[in-house]
């Protein structure tokens, strides 16, 4: 996934974002410079509409690593290695929670 401060390419970083802005401005029945044409194209190469989407599987990826190395996933808060999957675990076990208990959640 690009992200929309990519170093490596900060105009493209913008144009992804921009794509995504579109697609939601679409999808909200707004005014958009985004055609058909061009999603079909954008998901022919899997593009990523969410952002979100691709960190929570970007994370979990990193979660599987993990629990191959360490033989389990608790992982912890302050994890220096990979700092934003303990950030993660952490926040997905409280959503976790949040949802056992019948209470709006995210997952």
């Amino acid at each position: 996934m690009v992200p929309c401060h990519y170093k490596e390419n900060p105009a493209l970083g913008k144009w992804v974002s921009k794509q995504r802005t579109m697609f939601k401005l679409l999808h909200d029945q707004k005014k958009s410079q985004l055609t058909d044409e061009r999603i079909q194209l954008l998901e022919k190469i899997n593009f990523q509409w969410k952002a979100t989407t691709c960190e929570w599987q970007k994370r979990y990826s990193e979660l599987v690593l993990y629990k191959e190395q360490h033989g389990d996933t608790k992982v912890p808060h302050n994890y220096a290695e990979l700092p934003k999957l303990g950030r993660w675990v952490v926040n997905v076990r409280f959503q976790y929670k949040l949802f056992q208990a019948g209470s709006k959640s995210h997952l």
